[in-house]
């Protein structure tokens, strides 16, 4: 694949994974607000995600700053450069 294409391809996957990181954002805020985290037996949301949603624990930190707007980027808490969980830069 020239590389070209290639660098296009990555581009659009880190943008579509930008857009899913902004709708998760308020999700998991309202999901760790609520506490519906307890229902599965975690305490906190970041043990939920790896146990059950099963992500990794350096995902879950990302997750939470991403949830809590800890990664910049305004209201959406998805940074400038897209720092997102599970994307390799």
């Amino acid at each position: 694949m020239p590389a070209e294409a290639l660098g296009q391809y990555i581009r659009e996957l880190v943008q579509a994974d930008a857009a899913i990181t902004a709708a998760l954002a308020p999700m998991l805020a309202a999901y760790d607000t609520k506490g519906k985290h307890l229902a599965d037996g975690q305490k906190k949301l970041r043990t939920w995600l790896v146990h059950t949603a099963r992500v990794t624990r350096g995902q879950a930190a990302q997750y939470e700053a991403v949830q809590s707007g800890e990664l910049g980027g305004g209201s959406s808490g998805v940074g400038a450069a897209g720092a997102l969980p599970g994307v390799v830069s």
